[in-house]
Formats: structure tokens, C-alpha cells, sequence
């Protein structure tokens, strides 16, 4: 694998009041935050970062803040990534880059890094892909660029790459309490939120 920019995914998570519709719910969403892209199949919200970190720090830094690095769990998500990498402006200056997400070979098995981990089922990997290209312990995800191919690489996780937030907003019912994301992910309800929206326990 050539050496290039890669990007990483983090997600955070923020809901809406108990007992809204999914309907309700939904709108609320399709409101991202300034600089982010909503995406319908997942109910979330993405946006490209330019700092570059290795997987491990790209990991401890989404952490820092309440963020996860992002799980592509599904067909519908793996497409509509490719979609605006292709055609969404704030996002074609980085078809050419790989960008981090959160699957990583933990002792043998591709899983999604997490609380509990998760095997990964849904995926989306170049041809002859994952390789450890030459022997080299590849054993981070990154969405591969160039040819308009934009699959799953497996990477070496010390290479440094730039990064997607990814922001999971509407899974459970809650009010967002007036001191933001960081707040609602307090030590106190982090697991049980982590649980509860990506089915990790």
C-alpha cells in the first residue's frame, strides 16, 4: 500500500425528547450541525477533518471528547459514503485519501473496536483485500481512495491519517441537557448509551 493521507471516523452521540416519533425524530436529524452531512440510512451526521493521527491516537482522540471511531454496519451507509465522497463538495478534495473508521483484526477476528466488540458482517473490502501487503501487520480499516473505488483497505494502524467526525443523534429519547454532547456522555450513561444505540452488549 502507498503511503498516503488517511482519514479516521469518530461518532458522537446526542437524542431528542422521550416518546418523539420516529417521524419527529428523523426531522430533527436531517438538521445537522453547520459543516456536517446528513445521512438517512443511519440517522447521522458526518463531516471530514484534516487532523492526521494514527489509528490508536485517532481512537483515544474521539474518546477525549464523548466521540467513537465510526462503524460502516451497513450496505445502505457503505454506498452513501461513496456517494459524497464522489460528488458532495466539502468532500471531493478527499476522494484520493483513505480515511480511518472503526474496524480493526483484534487476534485473528475483523471486529468493530468498542466497549464489547462486535464481528464485523456487512463489509466492503477491495478485491484481494485484507493482504498484509508484504508481510506488513495491516491491521486497520481505511476506505480506500483513487479510481473512484472507495473500498475497505486493511492499513498498517501507526500510519497517520486524516479523519471523519461522525455524529449519531437520535437513537434514544432523551432531552440533550444544556451542557452539550460532552455532558450528555458523562461516565454515568456512557455504556448504557453505547449499548443501547450500537447494539454492543
Amino acid at each position: 500500500m502507498n503511503r498516503k493521507t488517511v482519514a479516521l471516523i469518530c461518532v458522537v452521540w446526542a437524542a431528542y425528547v422521550a416518546g418523539a416519533s420516529s417521524t419527529a425524530c428523523n426531522d430533527a436529524l436531517s438538521s445537522c450541525p453547520r459543516g456536517y452531512l446528513y445521512n438517512p440510512h443511519s440517522m447521522s451526521c458526518f463531516k471530514i477533518s484534516t487532523q492526521e493521527k494514527n489509528w490508536d491516537d485517532a481512537k483515544a482522540a474521539c474518546q477525549s471528547v464523548g466521540d467513537r471511531l465510526a462503524v460502516f454496519d451497513s450496505l445502505e451507509t457503505i454506498s452513501w459514503a461513496k456517494h459524497m465522497r464522489k460528488t458532495h463538495q466539502d468532500w471531493i478534495p478527499y476522494i484520493d485519501n483513505y480515511l480511518w473508521i472503526g474496524g480493526r483484526d483484534f487476534h485473528g477476528r475483523w471486529q468493530w473496536e468498542g466497549n464489547i466488540r462486535k464481528d464485523i458482517v456487512v463489509a466492503d473490502w477491495r478485491e484481494d483485500q485484507p493482504d498484509n501487503h508484504k508481510g506488513a501487520p495491516q491491521d486497520c480499516i481505511g476506505l480506500f481512495g483513487k479510481s473512484g473505488e472507495l473500498q475497505w483497505n486493511d492499513v498498517t494502524c501507526s500510519s497517520a491519517l486524516i479523519n471523519i467526525i461522525f455524529i449519531k443523534l437520535c437513537d434514544i429519547f432523551k432531552l440533550l441537557p444544556s451542557d452539550g454532547l460532552q455532558g450528555f456522555l458523562a461516565e454515568s450513561v456512557r455504556g448504557e448509551i453505547t449499548s443501547s444505540l450500537f447494539g454492543l452488549s
